[in-house]
């Protein structure tokens, strides 16, 4: 299909010259580099860029990337937009809009929702297309007394301890009540790539904890593997001694001691589709960090 004199395409993972100007609009656009992702083989058929193109270069995108969320004992098929670009010196010509259109068309009636997140300076754009505005729920734990500092820091940059991560991609969060399933693609992205560094390892629970620590603030984004022990347990075991409380990176299913107040992300926004199917807002939940495309 033609607009303007651009070319719609779905292929841009299988075209080289497509994939490669896919990557340097991305690049120059929000900085990202999905290059080392891709040659990994984390770009699996989950992540789906709608692209303009002309002459083997992509000049417009709107990325679906379906995300299966599981609630309780339900599962769900949602779509969360991303990579939403457009060459700077075609923007406002209408190729964000044609495509947006044309992902909605093609979604719409495949999935329970549609949503994501948009830079503040967005906010007066997807409302044109049928969204409104949610919000999530953060949940924050004290520790008072600090942790013990059991977590062994992997880093997947060597073999064996690489093996170790891979072996996790397939798991989930048991202390999660919304969580991401079967995405091993974008659990690399964040455990091979933007979080590499951020890994903790407890080998006797056989866990591995996505965090970082910033002052006496420790910030747990996921929990993959363990179950065997309460969350607030784990978390004691893990955390550093210097730590006072845990900002938590999903909504717990148990943990008594949370406290729970709106999440504030400076400069985003979240997005919902307000024909179909909101589960954050009112249902006290958030998207896992770990789920964000």
């Amino acid at each position: 299909m033609d607009y303007q004199g651009f070319r719609l395409t779905t292929n841009v993972r299988e075209d080289p010259a497509l994939r490669q100007s896919f990557f340097d609009l991305a690049r120059a656009t929000f900085g990202l580099d999905f290059a080392p992702w891709y040659a990994s083989g984390g770009w699996t058929d989950l992540y789906r860029p709608y692209a303009l193109e002309k002459d083997g270069e992509v000049v417009a995108n709107v990325s679906v990337n379906l995300t299966r969320l599981r609630r309780g004992e339900s599962v769900g098929l949602f779509v969360q937009l991303g990579t939403v670009m457009t060459r700077s010196d075609l923007r406002k010509r209408g190729l964000g809009r044609f495509l947006m259109e044309r992902v909605l068309e093609d979604w719409s009636c495949a999935c329970q929702g549609i949503y994501l997140f948009a830079n503040d300076s967005a906010t007066g754009y997807y409302p044109r297309f049928g969204f409104s505005t949610s919000f999530e729920t953060e949940h924050v734990l004290p520790l008072p007394d600090g942790g013990a500092g059991l977590g062994q820091p992997l880093h997947p940059g060597t073999p064996s301890e690489e093996a170790v991560v891979r072996g996790f991609l397939t798991r989930s969060n048991p202390y999660a009540a919304l969580d991401l399933v079967d995405n091993p693609g974008l659990l690399w992205f964040y455990l091979g790539g933007l979080c590499r560094e951020e890994l903790l390892y407890l080998p006797e629970d056989d866990a591995l904890l996505v965090q970082r620590l910033e002052g006496a603030d420790w910030t747990v984004d996921g929990v993959l593997g363990g179950g065997t022990c309460p969350l607030e347990a784990l978390l004691r075991k893990a955390a550093p001694p210097q730590a006072r409380r845990v900002r938590l990176g999903f909504t717990p299913i148990q943990a008594p001691g949370a406290q729970s107040s709106p999440l504030q992300e400076e400069g985003t926004t979240l997005f919902v589709y307000a024909k179909l199917e909101n589960p954050f807002g009112e249902t006290g939940l958030r998207l896992p960090a770990l789920a964000h495309a």
